[in-house]
């Protein structure tokens, strides 16, 4: 009886998507800066997420605040999206808030 009883509250929970409860077969680990659609690489695709999420288009649910704070300030703002464009543009060669490796 408790069994059918879990499967159905955990079918509940995928179906409607209960806010908080995040189920992931990742280990948790540190954010990816940038790659924020998680596909493993960092192009306009991220920059494009980033921009409707500063501009609040769309549903930002889904998007990784932790990986979108480029500077490292506790904030997503139009300052990460210009570290961002100037990261994909190959301007600046590291991200503000990976700090830097000589140390």
């Amino acid at each position: 009886m408790y069994k059918k009883l879990l499967l159905v509250l955990f079918t509940l929970v995928l179906v409607f998507n209960v806010p908080g409860i995040t189920f992931s077969l990742a280990p948790p680990g540190p954010p990816y800066y940038g790659d924020l659609n998680e596909d493993g690489m960092i192009n306009t695709m991220d920059a494009a997420l980033l921009r409707r999420c500063i501009l609040h288009f769309g549903n930002n649910n889904y998007i990784d605040f932790n990986a979108a704070d480029l500077d490292g300030d506790g904030v997503v703002d139009s300052v990460d999206y210009t570290i961002l464009t100037r990261y994909i543009l190959n301007i600046i060669d590291r991200l503000p808030v990976e700090g830097d490796s000589n140390n």
